[in-house]
This record gives structure tokens, sequence and C-alpha cells, in this order.
């Protein structure tokens, strides 16, 4: 492919290692632009129209929220992917808001980075209604999640909602239904936070939307036989 049909991508973060695994990552898939800071972003996009724009949301001197809106009002056409270590209120709130379009957790892999991409620069394939509600679930774990309420926050009618999503699930072999795939969900967040970091279970399960712990354990034991702290421990183990 010629770099003239090549996606342009800008990459804006001031992790030297972050912006030399992105470039590794997508190789000669697109064309590059790496900056460091929201103002050499500025630069760039003074100059370039890019297609994508990969953007963490915490820069030094000038957060990333500020340029994702002007990226935003400037650069309509530009998709934009947050880095992020956790999604914050703050990122939860640009997604909504329409500042950005996805994002990304750190550490991510080298297929997920590239996923996310060719998602995001393949115009004919747009994000589908389905794909919407399974992000918004994701950024809301802990929040309130009622059939109910995720129905109105996508202008559908609650009995609809449940008989539209829970066959789109099954034709995409997500989850055998709406509450499953929250579940689902919960757990494979759970999963990350256990391998990433050092938050006490109880913790782990009230930031992914659990009621108690117990109720962790409970789903934790149907999935993978064990408890998540022997999980854990399993992983370190391993590691």
């Amino acid at each position: 492919m010629s770099t003239d049909q090549q996606a342009h991508v800008l990459v804006v973060d001031d992790d030297a290692l972050v912006r030399r695994f992105t470039a590794r990552a997508l190789g000669e898939k697109v064309r590059l632009d790496l900056a460091e800071s929201a103002e050499q972003a500025r630069e760039f996009l003074r100059s370039n129209h890019y297609a994508l724009a990969l953007v963490d949301v915490y820069l030094p001197g000038d957060d990333g929220i500020s340029l994702l809106t002007d990226i935003r009002r400037q650069h309509p056409g530009t998709k934009i992917l947050i880095f992020t270590g956790q999604p914050s209120e703050a990122v939860t709130r640009s997604i909504i808001q329409g500042k950005a379009d996805d994002y990304l957790e750190k550490p991510f892999t080298v297929e997920q980075l590239n996923e996310a991409v060719e998602r995001l620069t393949a115009t004919h394939r747009p994000m589908s209604r389905f794909d919407e509600v399974c992000n918004y679930i994701r950024l809301h774990l802990a929040e309130d999640l009622r059939l109910s309420t995720v129905a109105q926050r996508f202008q559908m009618q609650p009995s609809s909602f449940s008989q539209w999503f829970n066959a789109e699930a099954a034709r995409r072999s997500a989850a055998p239904g709406y509450k499953a795939f929250i579940t689902q969900a919960r757990i494979e967040r759970a999963e990350h936070l256990l391998s990433t970091t050092d938050m006490l279970i109880k913790e782990i399960a009230h930031s992914v939307g659990f009621s108690s712990h117990q109720l962790l354990n409970q789903h934790f034991q149907e999935k993978h036989g064990v408890s998540p702290s022997e999980w854990r421990e399993r992983l370190g183990a391993q590691g």
C-alpha cells in the first residue's frame, strides 16, 4: 500500500516507551507522527489532517482532555482514541460527550492496538449500535446498568432493547443475554485489575460494580474454579 493510501495517525504520549511501542506495533500499516506533548501535537495538527489521533489524557503542562476538545472542534473528521491507565470519570465523560471515540487501557497488547486502529480508520466499517452499547457498559461497570436505564440511554423501549440485545449477543456468541454480558464484562475487568494492580479484592469488587466481594468470589469460582485471591497468586507464581 502506498503512503498516500495509508491512514495518517498522530500519537500523543509523553512516555517514550509508549511512543516506541506504538510505532513498532503499527509498523508500516499507517503513516505515523509522534508527539510527546499537547503543544507539539498542536504543531502537527496545524499542518496535517489525521484520520486518527491516539492521545494520552494525562500530559505534562496541558491535560489531554483540552487537546481532545481542540481536535474535535478544529478537525471534526479525525477519530480519537484515548490512552489511559484506568478509565476515569474524565475519560468516561469524554466518550459520552463525543470528545473521543474509544479508549485503550495501559498496558495494551499489539493485537488490541492494531484492532482499535483498524476499526477506527476503516471508515466503511463504523461502530455498530451493539458495539456502542457494549462499549458504554464496559465504561460504566460501577454504575447503574439496569436494562431500563441503558435502554433509555440508547432511546429504546426496555422490552425491545432486551430482545434486540439478546439476539445480537447470541449471533456474535458474546454472551447468553444482557445480564450475563454485564457479569462477563465485570469479571474480565476484575481479571485485569487482579493482574495489573495491588488493589484489595473488596476494592476491585466495588470498582467493577459487584455489590460485595462475596459476589465477585462466587462468579470467579464459577468461571475459574478458584477464588480471585488464588487466581492472583497463581499468576504471580507463573510470572
